[in-house]
């Protein structure tokens, strides 16, 4: 990994130095420049009041820019909402209709309980080996009578990641929308919605990308804006806000239209600055570093003798690694007693979790530290 000195970024983390983090798929660090974009903003408000606001606006342009750039979409694709479960539930509106949804299976409930709630039926798509789905191999009578496929990039449950161009290919060749859930891999894994012909990719920003929490993006193919208006509407939503026609509907062209109101400024301005600092690094650097210390992990667990429950497939590894170990929320604690983070997920399931700020010394404190509390 030429070119980038891992340490010296990762102390651009400050909470990187108060133990080793292996958390990060429940919720990641912010870095020095996200927290200091955040705090900025109310420093303004604070000493200034409004008399930043024409500011405040170019720079959530700015920050739709970023999104932009970590997506491969335009800025007019963008939205800023206030999570992955917002922009799921405008995109459930958006896209009603009474045929199926296409999921699947051990999906996250953000991605499924929109379009339930709308009264949907849901399809669950089985997990091949327990990690993936062969796009090419789906059984024909699952697709028939669905409109829509909604679906995690990176399961949060298995690690594994999809492929995003076949998502594609298979969503165009069955007549389906296809909607991405990027919260566990946006920043870090390479996206490119554009390229692959995906309709809508949705992430929060409080885990890779390290953007804090109320706040995360919804970007939106030109061709679904919108044909048969805008189902959710509020001031913003208007072509030109500033005319204030409180008895006309004249939707803006852009996905802008779903942020309906005021840009929530500081987590914007947050996640502009956190997504620049990983696109100056590049998605395809990041995520090769990542399969480098998975793949670390996942020998080290072998050598353990700790059952590995991800893929070792590089093509399809992320920053998460699944292991089995009895009693999982009694290792997670007793790794929490020697400053180690890791997450439960089900009873015999520990979830791992590597980024930009873990080192390999990391890793093998991890595996030390996870080798004493078995034998214990």
């Amino acid at each position: 990994m030429s070119g980038v000195d891992w340490r010296a970024l990762g102390a651009r983390f400050p909470a990187a130095a108060h133990g080793i983090d292996l958390g990060i798929a429940g919720g990641g660090p912010m870095s020095i420049e996200a927290a200091a974009a955040g705090m900025r903003y109310y420093e303004e408000a604070r000493d200034g009041g409004e008399r930043h606001w024409n500011d405040w606006v170019a720079r959530a342009a700015s920050a739709r820019a970023s999104v932009a750039t970590t997506l491969g979409v335009t800025p007019e694709d963008v939205a800023l909402v206030a999570s992955a479960s917002v922009g799921l539930t405008l995109l459930a509106r958006l896209f009603e209709a009474p045929s199926a949804v296409l999921t699947v299976d051990r999906e996250f409930p953000s991605v499924t309980l929109p379009f339930l709630a709308g009264g949907r039926e849901l399809r669950v798509l089985p997990l091949a080996d327990g990690f993936g789905v062969d796009w090419d191999r789906v059984d024909p009578g699952l697709v028939a009578g669905c409109g829509l496929l909604a679906v995690s990039h990176v399961g949060f449950r298995t690690g594994h990641a999809h492929d995003l161009p076949a998502i594609g290919r298979f969503c165009r060749r069955h007549g389906l929308i296809s909607i991405v859930d990027a919260t566990q891999s946006a920043g870090v894994l390479p996206i490119d919605m554009t390229a692959a012909g995906l309709d809508a990719v949705v992430f929060s920003a409080y885990k890779w990308p390290g953007g804090g929490y109320g706040i995360g993006a919804l970007a939106i193919a030109p061709a679904h804006r919108w044909p048969e208006g805008l189902p959710v509407q509020g001031w913003r939503s208007a072509r030109v806000p500033y005319d204030l026609h409180f008895d006309r509907l004249d939707p803006t062209p852009t996905a802008e239209g779903l942020e309906l109101g005021n840009v929530p400024f500081p987590g914007a301005f947050a996640l502009g600055a956190a997504l620049d600092l990983l696109n100056g690094i590049g998605q395809e650097r990041i995520a090769a570093r990542l399969v480098a210390l998975a793949t670390r992990l996942q020998a080290g667990l072998d050598a353990l003798g700790v059952p590995v429950l991800s893929t070792r497939d590089p093509r399809h590894m992320s920053g998460i690694v699944i292991a089995r170990v009895g009693e999982a929320k009694r290792v997670v604690a007793a790794l929490a007693e020697r400053g180690i983070r890791v997450s439960a997920r089900g009873a015999d399931e520990l979830r791992l979790s590597v980024h930009v700020t873990t080192l390999e010394d990391d890793i093998d404190g991890v595996l030390n530290a996870l080798g004493d509390v078995s034998r214990r």
